[in-house]
């Protein structure tokens, strides 16, 4: 199930204090709307009945797409990212419970993530929904970026890439956004074709030198191609 409570917050605003609901944890197969709340960000989203003013508030909870074995860990900090890794590697069925998900949850075959920043969040969801390995989207992401900044650079006045992510089109497909000094300078269309040459290629060693690692971002594709390098 999923669980939260109600707290009072002050707005940045106005000061004046109401209430918000926040979420311990969110199981999208027992509250199937919440997912799209997520995906929007409806639910960091706080609106002052005093004022009137519109706010994010940031916030950590367990993501639980359970139809699906998955497990997001949404983290504020790297403080608290490197204590849930230490928590559900230790115990990760009490751990669970601790969240409140029921102790008849068979987690058999789960994938974990941890994750900081709602953005990463939600691009997660996307991945995993579009049934792709989050492994070897960070590899693809890393590759283009490489060629990216080599096309950016060879421009006159070229911005430097800053960040690639993977955004979802209105009819359901992906692409990939560049994002230089926080704002789109182009984007490539998701290709099948090259995610499966990328699968072929890299699959196995990433299942032998990383099989449970649940921070899968693109410092960790950068660090496990500099790996399989050294290998060969």
């Amino acid at each position: 199930m999923s669980v939260k409570h109600t707290q009072q917050i002050a707005c940045l605003k106005c000061k004046k204090k109401s209430d918000f609901e926040f979420y311990g944890s969110i199981n999208t197969m027992l509250d199937p709307t919440l997912k799209q709340r997520v995906k929007n960000f409806d639910i960091f989203k706080f609106i002052c009945p005093h004022c009137g003013s519109e706010q994010f508030v940031n916030y950590s909870f367990l993501y639980h797409q359970m139809e699906d074995k998955l497990m997001i860990f949404y983290c504020q900090d790297e403080e608290e990212v490197a204590k849930v890794r230490s928590l559900y590697a230790d115990d990760f069925d009490t751990a669970l419970n601790a969240q409140g998900e029921s102790e008849t949850i068979d987690t058999t075959g789960y994938r974990r993530r941890i994750v900081i920043g709602a953005d990463n969040l939600v691009e997660k969801i996307r991945i995993f929904d579009a049934g792709l390995d989050d492994r070897l989207v960070e590899i693809y992401k890393v590759l283009l970026y490489g060629q990216m900044q080599a096309e950016l650079a060879a421009m006159p006045g070229g911005d430097a890439v800053d960040d690639v992510f993977v955004d979802e089109q209105l009819d359901g497909s992906l692409n990939f956004v560049f994002v230089a000094d926080g704002r789109a300078v182009g984007a490539v269309a998701f290709s099948q074709d090259v995610y499966e040459v990328i699968a072929n290629q890299y699959r196995d060693a990433v299942e032998r030198l990383a099989p449970t690692e649940p921070v899968i971002n693109q410092d960790w594709a950068f660090d496990i191609l500099a790996q399989i390098a050294q290998e060969v």
